[in-house]
């Protein structure tokens, strides 16, 4: 008469790839379309599509764009704050600088 109850599934984080748009888990390290995610604490803003890239990747794991070597901080964002290069074009946080 009674029924055998399976234990609770554990919860999952889902996440968008910022490249294709899928849901994944939180955990996964990459998406079926090709796109790696970083797996380390260490990341910086990809200049050219803001994604967050692995410290020791010398290309972005979602636009491609290759980095030729890390870029000297030179100022901080009017806006936030955050340290950005002498060539950045915008911070992460959405301003766009001026040339």
């Amino acid at each position: 008469m009674f029924q055998k109850l399976a234990p609770p599934a554990q919860e999952t984080t889902l996440f968008q790839c910022p490249s294709c748009g899928r849901v994944v888990a939180e955990d996964a390290r990459s998406c079926v379309c090709g796109v790696r995610f970083a797996a380390s604490e260490a990341t910086f803003s990809c200049p050219e599509c803001d994604s967050r890239v692995p410290a020791l990747e010398d290309a972005c794991p979602v636009c491609g764009v290759r980095f030729e070597e890390a870029p000297q901080i030179s100022y901080s964002c009017p806006k936030c704050g955050t340290p950005v290069a002498a060539d950045a074009l915008r911070c992460a946080c959405g301003v766009w600088f001026e040339d």
